[in-house]
C-alpha cells in the first residue's frame, strides 16, 4: 500500500504489468496509521510486509529495509499458511 494517489498506484501497477491491484492510502494515510508504519515526519509509510491470513489476521511482519533476507521470509511466511 502506497502513500500515492489511487490514480497513480493504477498508474504505477499497470507499468509494471502487475497481475494485482495495488493499493494506495491517500490522503489521510489511515491504514498505515492502524498498522503502525505511516511515518508522520517524512510522509510515507516503512516498507513493510504483512502477511495476513484467509481469517484476517496477520500472521507475520517483515521489515524490507534488508532486501536479501526479505523475499526469502516473506516467501516462508506464505508457505507457513499452506501447511496443514
Amino acid at each position: 500500500m502506497s502513500v500515492d494517489s489511487f490514480a497513480a498506484a493504477a498508474h504505477f501497477a499497470e507499468h509494471l504489468e502487475l497481475k494485482f491491484p495495488l493499493l494506495g492510502d491517500w490522503p489521510r494515510y489511515e491504514a498505515g496509521r492502524l498498522y503502525g508504519v505511516y511515518q508522520e515526519e517524512k510522509g510515507y509509510h516503512a516498507r513493510t510486509t504483512f502477511v495476513i491470513d484467509a481469517d484476517g489476521i496477520i500472521r507475520a511482519v517483515i521489515d524490507v529495509r534488508d532486501p536479501g533476507a526479505h523475499a526469502p521470509r516473506a516467501l516462508d511466511a506464505v508457505r507457513a499458511l499452506c501447511t496443514p
